[in-house]
């Protein structure tokens, strides 16, 4: 039997990130999505751009809890779908916040970050 061949990129970013909010969430590690952009406000003369969140910064910030290896250290989560890759900006993000001591990681899959909190004790 053949089976139908699935597109390179069958599994989404949106999809990764949704299950490791859910992982976060069954785990009691406090989080929350990071959203990064820009909006488009006001109409022809008055339009101008409003930028928000940090260039490169992490789509999951959490902090580790107390029952783990390091409590209250801060947790940097970049998703990406498997196979995605991760921008300058992000990359500088991250290695910004592990020069700092905390913990930065690039996640492309549920259980990958399932193995990283049993890692850290959570």
């Amino acid at each position: 039997m053949t089976y139908p061949k699935l597109p390179r990129h069958a599994t989404r970013e949106s999809d990764v990130l949704k299950q490791c909010l859910d992982l976060l969430k069954l785990r009691r590690v406090f989080h929350f999505r990071n959203q990064t952009g820009a909006l488009a406000v006001g109409q022809e003369v008055n339009r101008r751009f409003v930028r928000f969140g940090a260039v490169g910064s992490s789509d999951i910030i959490a902090i580790l809890p107390t029952h783990s290896r390091r409590p209250g250290v801060f947790l940097a989560l970049e998703i990406k779908r498997p196979g995605g890759r991760v921008s300058k900006p992000q990359a500088r993000f991250l290695a910004n916040v592990k020069h700092h001591g905390a913990e930065a990681h690039v996640i492309e899959d549920v259980v990958q970050l399932d193995e990283l909190l049993t890692d850290l004790g959570c």
